[in-house]
């Protein structure tokens, strides 16, 4: 598991960017859910989140279990978390909030038609 080592050939470069921008309204999410919890364990939640997820495909054999999507999630989640806190200087917290959720439902909807319309799932094969 050797993090980045496909990163050369355009279809997983293309992966690497999904990775991130899916994870982003999930940063954005916790900063509305969770206003008490500082930013690193909003960021730990992140992290456990996404190996959660990757244990999960790899116990179920879904998809594939790959060190860079734990990092790419987790740092798509770190950029929602700091977007969050960039606009809420410019932006009404209950204003913002309403706004993140609303897009955030309907993103979400999208990037689940879209997976399962348009991009197939890596399965491991079990022996």
């Amino acid at each position: 598991m050797i993090p980045f080592a496909f990163v050369n050939e355009r279809g997983n470069l293309r992966e690497i960017i999904y990775n991130c921008v899916v994870f982003i309204p999930f940063g954005l999410l916790l900063n509305v859910n969770f206003k008490r919890a500082n930013f690193w364990r909003k960021l730990a939640f992140v992290f456990v989140f996404g190996l959660t997820v990757e244990i999960a495909q790899f116990v179920f054999a879904i998809g594939a279990t790959d060190i860079t999507d734990l990092i790419t999630n987790t740092f798509g989640g770190f950029l929602g978390l700091i977007l969050y806190d960039l606009s809420n200087k410019y932006i009404n917290n209950e204003k913002l909030d309403r706004f993140i959720v609303v897009v955030g439902i309907i993103l979400l909807v999208l990037f689940i038609l879209l997976r399962i319309l348009f991009f197939n799932v890596r399965y491991q094969s079990v022996h």
